[in-house]
Formats: structure tokens, C-alpha cells, sequence
């Protein structure tokens, strides 16, 4: 197809499009308005169904009433939170909240709703309310929108050939975070058959101990009054909760301390000889340092678990362990839920480890690790495949604006 060049409104640059296609105003061809105030004891079970601004493509609620009307020629958008999340109800009698604007054709032989809907999943919403303090979008923001409009025929020959294309995008989006769902329930699988529940029969040469017998369970420390994490990097590394990934330390992002703060909180460290386990926010997320973290200072919201030197324990069990369903069983059992959720340390002294000996441990480790290394491998395939997935869409509507479907 050939492209002609046009110019848009003053508020866009020149761009090519498809022969026949123009630039035009929204203001020019819809009805914008704002969604209407709703109140809780407005809404019932049924009715006119509500749209609001949210990522739900079914209606935030029902009333009986609606003082706003709309039907199949209208498209709402998020004006307020989920802002700029584009639907096209395509039902005879619909209202939306004061969170939204609704989009109404003027004339269904200038331009479908369907189309609109397209429009705007290519529109850049974050770029239009970044200026704004709290960001949202007006019916003035939207009535000087210039999008790329075709001709009536192209719209109903392009809007099948996009449905079918996003249809297919939606079913590959699902299989892929299947699998990927599937492939994080290995880790825990692989757990699931080391080690056992509490009360289940062991293997001869293993034991049951509690925490506490071989372990001394120590807390961390936060930055003390008055004092800020260093500008730079410092030899004073400080660990927090959201450093802790995948059993080990993510080592970009990392906070640090300058020496005069360091030497106030200098006796909680943690050793890459320990364990490390979150009790506060995030809790249970379990794992060791690496050895170049060794004698990092660790946040209060972690404890760490000092294994006695005269117990043949290896450090990395410990934290398999830990990590595994049983282990978080009973880590979870060990929280206290009332107010903000805490898990004390005396209390992590009593969780009950299936032990063996040291050089089971060992083997058991290598074991694991080597399973582990192949599920990362996986995730971190299947990943990469989401996001391919995920970036579908706007090249299939980049294509469909180019006039290349």
C-alpha cells in the first residue's frame, strides 16, 4: 500500500500514513465525557453494568439507575489509577464511574468503536499525564488527541484480521505463563522428594532436631537514628530483604555504609558460613551469601541462623531446607498474624529439621544445586519468551497503523 505524507495538530510531529488515511482530532469525532459519581449504596447485583478504571475487562458493579447512558458506540478509558486501559463493553446499556472517560462515535460511518479500542492501545498515556503531580487524564487531554484514522472499509477489513491476531497472542500469553508457572513448581517438587514432613518416618542415619539445638538464631539491625546509607560504595555492604534471591544475594543495588555508621551497628553481621531468613514484610524467604558478602551488616528484618561448631551441619541443607514445602510449612505455622506479620526468633528455634549425616548433606546439595541450575535455565528461557509474547501486541497494531495488515 502507498503512503501519502500528512501533517498532524500542532501538538504531534509530521508522519507518514497510508494513502487515504488522515489525522483527526478526537474532539472532532467523539462524544468525551466523564463517568458518573457512584455511591456504595448506588451499586446492586444486578442492572446496568459499571465499568471503571481498572484492568478488569468484566464490570466493576451493577446499578439500578445510571444516569449516564451508553450503548455499543462508546469506549471507555481509565482516567484515574489504571489510567488509560482501554474497553469496548459492545453492550446496549452500560454506565461507568467518575474514575473513567467514555468515548462516544459520532458517526459510525467515519469511525467503529472497535477501531477506537485499537487506537488507543497504541496511544502512549504515560508520556500525556507525566506533567501532572498525581497523574491523570481530562476530557480535555483526550479531545486534542490526533489519532490515525482510515477509511469506513479499511476499519471492517483491518478489525477481523487484529481480533484473530490478538486472539492467538492471548492463547500463547496463556501456555507460556503455564509453563512458566509449571516450571517454578519444580523447584519445590524437587524439595517436595528430599525432604520430609515433621512426624513422617526418616531414613536410618537421620535424625529430627530443632533448630535451636544446633543453631543460634541471631537478628540484624537497622541503620541507627540519625543516619543514611552511604552516597557510595563503601567495604560496608548492608543487606536487606529486597537484596535476597533465589536462595543467594542479588549483588547490583546494594545499599552501603560509611565506617562511622558501620562501627554503631558493627556486631550484627552476617557470615557466609550462616543462613539467612526474612521475618518481617516478605517472610520466609530463605538462603546463604556469597562469599565476597561475607561480614555484610543484615537488616532487622531478617535473623540469621549461626550453626554451632560442633555440629556437622552444612550450612547450604540448612537453607535447602528451609526453602522447601516442609520448611515453609512450618515457617508459615510460626508467624504471627496478628497486626503487622512478625516471626520471632524463638520461635524460628523450634522448627524441626530432618537431618542426617554431613556427608548425606552434601551429597543431597549437589544434587540440588545441579536440579536448580537446570530449572533457572528454564525460567529464565521461558521468561524471555513471555516478553517476546508480551511485545506482540503493539507490533501487530504498530503494523495494523502502518497499513501493512
Amino acid at each position: 500500500m502507498s503512503v501519502v505524507e500528512t501533517t498532524k495538530h500542532t501538538n504531534c510531529t509530521k508522519k507518514k500514513l497510508p494513502l487515504a488515511w488522515a489525522w483527526v482530532r478526537l474532539g472532532d469525532v467523539c462524544e468525551i465525557r466523564m463517568g458518573e459519581t457512584l455511591i456504595q449504596k448506588e451499586l446492586t447485583g444486578d442492572g446496568i453494568p459499571v465499568f471503571s478504571a481498572n484492568t478488569s475487562s468484566e464490570p466493576w458493579g451493577y446499578t439500578s439507575h445510571g444516569r449516564l447512558q451508553f450503548d455499543e458506540k462508546s469506549v471507555v478509558v481509565g482516567a484515574r489509577g489504571s489510567i488509560g486501559f482501554p474497553r469496548w463493553p459492545n453492550l446496549p446499556q452500560w454506565t461507568a464511574t467518575q474514575t473513567t472517560i467514555v468515548l462516544t462515535c459520532s458517526d459510525l460511518e467515519q469511525m467503529t468503536p472497535e477501531w477506537l479500542l485499537r487506537v488507543f492501545q497504541r496511544v502512549d498515556f504515560e508520556t500525556m499525564t507525566a506533567r501532572q503531580a498525581i497523574p491523570m487524564m481530562t476530557v480535555a487531554d483526550l479531545e486534542v488527541l490526533d489519532v490515525p484514522l482510515p477509511p469506513l472499509a479499511e476499519q471492517k477489513r483491518i478489525a477481523p484480521i487484529l481480533n484473530e491476531q490478538m486472539v492467538a497472542v492471548e492463547r500463547a500469553r496463556a501456555a507460556a505463563e503455564a509453563q512458566l508457572e509449571a516450571a517454578k513448581a519444580l523447584s519445590a517438587a524437587y524439595l517436595r522428594q528430599v525432604f520430609p514432613q515433621p512426624g513422617q518416618t526418616l531414613p536410618p542415619d537421620w535424625q529430627w532436631v530443632r533448630l535451636g539445638e544446633v543453631c543460634e538464631v541471631k537478628g540484624g539491625k537497622r541503620l541507627p537514628r540519625g543516619h543514611e546509607f552511604a552516597r557510595a560504595e563503601t567495604q560496608y555492604p548492608y543487606l536487606r530483604v529486597v537484596d535476597f534471591e533465589n536462595g543467594t544475594v542479588r549483588l547490583n543495588d546494594l545499599e552501603y555504609l560509611n565506617e562511622a555508621t558501620q562501627k554503631e551497628i558493627a556486631r550484627y553481621i552476617i557470615r557466609a558460613t550462616d543462613v539467612y531468613i526474612s521475618i518481617a514484610g516478605s517472610i520466609g524467604i530463605v538462603g546463604t551469601i556469597p562469599v565476597e558478602l561475607d561480614g555484610a551488616n543484615l537488616t532487622e528484618n531478617a535473623a540469621r541462623l549461626v550453626i554451632r561448631s560442633t555440629v556437622p551441619i552444612d550450612n547450604e541443607y540448612v537453607s535447602a531446607f528451609l526453602r522447601s514445602p516442609s520448611g515453609q510449612e512450618q515457617i508459615e505455622a510460626r508467624t504471627n498474624k496478628v497486626g503487622q506479620p512478625k516471626l520471632a526468633l524463638e520461635r524460628i528455634a523450634t522448627i524441626k529439621l530432618p537431618l542426617p549425616r554431613l556427608a548425606e548433606q552434601k551429597r543431597i546439595v549437589a544434587i540440588l544445586k545441579e536440579q536448580m541450575a537446570t530449572v533457572e535455565k528454564l525460567r529464565a528461557g521461558l521468561e524471555a519468551q513471555l516478553d517476546e509474547v508480551n511485545a506482540l501486541p503493539a507490533a501487530i497494531l504498530r503494523r495494523a497503523f502502518n497499513g501493512e495488515l
